[in-house]
C-alpha cells in the first residue's frame, strides 16, 4: 500500500451512500428506473482510469483504488469507476465498503442490463456467490430473456455446491436457449463436480460445438478426457492455446503432459504458469514481500528465501531440490508451513528455516513471513525469493539431475522415533502397515480420486498384518465402523493428532514397514523418510517425470511403487498390496 494513503478511509466511504446498509438483495428491490450514461470523461480523468487498469494488471490493489478514487470525484455515478473502486477495495480486505459501492451502482444503474451481469460478475470475482446468484435470479426475473444471467448464476451456483439446483433448472432453460454455449458449458460444470468427468463429456462437447472458439470452454472439454484419449486432451489444450495464449489451465496442462513424458525442461518452462495472477482465487498465495523473484544460477544475489505454495505434500516433494538450491546460493531461508519447521531445520541445517502466516481475504491467500525482520536484524537478509514449485525449473533439466533418495531426505525427530517404534512393538510381530484413504478437500469431483476405508478390507484380513491409522479429520466413526463390520483393528493414539503433529506424524512413518493410500500427503511423507509406499493410482502422476513404467514407481523414488486401479477398482488394488504382503510374510519383518 502506498505509504501515507489508506484508499479504505476515504472521505466518501464516510458518506451514507444511497442504498447502502441494506444489502445488495434489498437494493435490487428498489432501483432506481432513472439509470443514466457517464458523461464524457475528460483527459484527466481518462489517465486516471488508465493507470488504475494498469495498476490491476499487476494486482497493485492499493494504487489501483487511489486512481478509482481520483477519478470517482470527476465521475461520481460512472458504472466503470463504481464497479472497478469495489473491486480493488474487496482485494485489500473492505468488503463492507465495496458492497456498499456496489449498492450504489445498482440503485443508479439498476434500469440496465448491463449493471446485473457486471455485479454479478464482481460478487462471483470476489468469491460473494450467494449474493451474486441472489442478483442473477433477480435479473432473469426482469429479462428472461437473456441467457447470460441464467449462465453467470448456473457458475455461482456451481461454487455454493449446488450441483442439483443446476441440473434441474437447466432442464427448463435448454430448451429455451439450445444454442448458448455457456449454458451447456455451466451444465457441464455442475454434472462433472456431481457425478464426475466422464458424465460431463458430452455437455462440454456440446458447448464446444456450439462455440468452438472459446477458448475456456475448449480447455473445459480438455480436463475431462478419458485417459484412453490423451492426444485429444493435449490437442484442445494446444487449440485452447492458440485461442487465448495467455491461459495457464491449458499451459499448466501442457506442462504435465511434458512432464510425464521426460521432457523436463519444456514441462517446467509450461508449469511457471501457476503463479499467473489471472489464476482463479485460492490457487495461488499472494506473497508479501518487496523483493524480485529470482531468476536462477545467473541472478547474482547472495540470499534465497524458498517461498512454500499449495499444499503439505507439495512442499515435502519439492523440499526434495532445496540441497541443490543450497549448492548455488550463498544463503538459503526456508519459510515453510509452521508444522515443518522443525523437521526441515533437521533435515537442512545449512538453512534458515522460518514459518509463513497466512491472511484470507475474500478467498485471496496473503502469505505473510513475520521471522524475516528478526533474522535481517541478525545481518540475515533476503535478496529474492523462489516459490518452491518452481525449484525444480531451476535445477531439474533432465532427469539425471533429480537426486535418488533411497532413504529419504527427511529427517524426523530421533527420540520420537524411538517412542514410536516401542509403541509397534509393543503391538505385536508382523507388518505395520499404515493406511490413508481420502484427501482433507473432497468436495465436488475430487471425490473420485480417492477410495474409502471399507476397501481397505484384504489388508485388513491378511495374518499377521497390523493396520495403523494415517487418516487425518475426524474418522473415529468410520473406523469404529469398519473394525466392527471386520473384525479387524486399526490402531490409533489418543495423544496423537495425525493432521496436526507432523513431527509425530513422519517418526511413526519412519517406523512402519508400509505405507498404502491414494495420493494425498500421507504417501509423499512416507517417501521422505525411506518408508516403502504402495500409492493408488488411476494414471501414473506427472511428477513421475517420465520414469514409471509397469507399475514401477519412479525410478527416484525406489521406495515407492505404483497400484492401478483404473481398471478393477480400489478393493482390487489394495488386494494386490494384500498379496504382495502375505508373500512377504515368509520371509522376516
Amino acid at each position: 500500500m502506498a505509504r501515507g494513503h489508506n484508499p479504505v478511509k476515504h472521505a466518501k466511504l464516510n458518506k451514507t451512500l444511497p442504498g447502502a446498509g441494506r444489502g445488495i438483495g434489498d437494493a435490487l428491490g428498489t432501483v432506481s428506473q432513472a439509470a443514466r450514461l457517464a458523461r464524457q470523461a475528460p483527459k484527466k480523468v481518462r489517465s486516471m482510469l488508465q493507470a488504475g487498469h494498469r495498476h490491476v494488471m499487476r494486482e497493485e490493489w492499493a494504487k489501483a483504488a487511489k486512481c478509482y478514487f481520483d477519478a470517482w470525484d470527476h465521475l461520481p455515478e460512472d458504472l466503470e469507476v463504481l464497479t472497478m473502486l469495489a473491486h480493488c477495495l474487496g482485494k485489500l480486505g473492505a468488503r463492507r465498503q465495496a458492497l456498499d459501492i456496489l449498492e450504489k451502482a445498482i440503485t443508479i444503474h439498476g434500469g440496465e442490463p448491463r449493471v446485473y451481469e457486471v455485479m454479478g460478475h464482481m460478487c462471483a470475482e470476489m468469491h460473494l456467490y450467494d449474493i451474486a446468484a441472489k442478483v442473477c435470479r433477480q435479473a432473469v426475473e426482469l429479462w428472461p430473456d437473456k441467457p447470460e444471467f441464467y449462465a453467470l448464476m448456473f457458475y455461482a451456483l456451481v461454487n455454493l455446491e449446488r450441483y442439483d439446483e443446476v441440473i434441474d433448472t437447466a432442464q427448463a432453460v435448454l430448451p429455451l436457449f439450445p444454442a448458448h454455449a455457456m449454458l451447456w458449458n455451466e451444465l457441464g460444470s455442475a454434472v462433472r463436480m456431481r457425478d464426475g468427468p466422464q458424465q460431463a463429456l458430452e455437455f462440454y462437447e456440446e458447448a464446444v460445438r456450439l462455440a468452438p472458439d472459446n477458448a475456456r470452454i475448449v480447455c473445459n472439454l480438455a480436463m475431462v478426457m478419458p485417459p484412453d484419449r490423451e492426444r485429444d486432451r493435449i490437442d484442445l489444450f494446444r487449440k485452447a492455446l492458440s485461442l487465448n495464449s495467455d491461459l495457464p489451465e491449458a499451459h499448466i496442462a501442457i506442462g504435465y503432459h511434458h512432464l510425464s513424458e521426460g521432457r523436463l525442461a519444456e514441462g517446467w518452462r509450461h508449469y511457471e504458469w501457476r503463479k499467473r495472477l489471472t489464476r482463479a482465487k485460492g490457487q495461488r498465495p499472494l506473497y508479501q514481500l518487496d523483493i524480485p523473484e529470482w531468476q536462477g544460477a545467473g541472478d547474482k544475489v547472495d540470499c534465497v528465501l524458498v517461498a512454500a505454495e499449495q499444499g503439505l505434500g507439495d512442499e515435502i516433494m519439492f523440499a526434495r531440490a532445496i540441497p541443490q538450491l543450497i549448492e548455488r546460493v550463498r544463503t538459503v531461508i526456508i519459510a515453510c508451513d509452521p508444522r515443518l519447521v522443525g523437521i526441515f531445520a533437521r533435515s537442512f541445517p545449512q538453512a534458515h528455516v522460518i514459518s509463513y502466516r497466512d491472511e484470507d481475504v475474500l478467498g485471496d491467500i496473503r502469505r505473510h513471513f513475520p521471522d524475516l525482520e528478526g533474522l535481517a536484524g541478525k545481518g540475515v537478509k533476503a535478496e529474492a525469493y523462489i516459490p518452491c514449485g518452481s525449484l525444480p525449473y531451476h535445477v531439474w533439466s533432465d532427469i539425471d539431475c533429480v537426486p535418488i533418495c533411497p532413504s529419504g531426505y527427511l529427517t524426523p525427530d530421533p527420540e520420537l522415533v524411538e517412542k514410536w517404534r516401542a509403541r509397534l512393538s509393543a503391538i505385536g510381530d508382523g507388518r505395520k502397515i499404515g493406511i490413508s484413504w481420502k484427501s482433507g478437500m473432497t468436495m465436488g469431483a475430487r471425490r473420485f480420486y480417492y477410495t474409502s476405508l471399507p476397501d481397505f478390507l484384504p489388508l485388513a484380513v491378511c495374518e499377521d498384518v497390523h493396520l495403523v491409522n494415517l487418516q487425518y479429520g475426524d474418522v473415529g466413526e468410520d473406523i469404529a465402523s469398519f473394525e466392527e463390520k471386520s473384525g479387524a483393528c486399526i490402531h490409533r493414539w489418543d495423544d496423537f493428532d495425525v493432521r496436526q503433529d507432523i513431527e509425530n506424524n513422519l517418526a511413526l512413518m519412519s517406523v512402519l514397514d508400509f505405507v498404502v493410500g491414494p495420493q494425498i500427503a500421507p504417501q509423499m511423507m512416507a517417501t521422505s523418510v525411506g518408508t516403502q509406499v504402495r500409492l493408488l493410482m488411476h494414471v501414473d502422476p506427472w511428477w513421475a517425470l517420465g520414469t514409471a513404467a509397469g507399475g514401477d514407481g519412479p525410478s527416484f523414488i525406489p521406495n515407492m511403487r505404483f497400484v492401478n486401479v483404473a481398471d478393477y477398482g480400489w478393493q482390487a488394488g489394495i488386494d494386490a498390496v494384500a498379496r504382495e504382503v502375505a508373500a512377504l510374510q515368509k520371509t522376516p519383518a
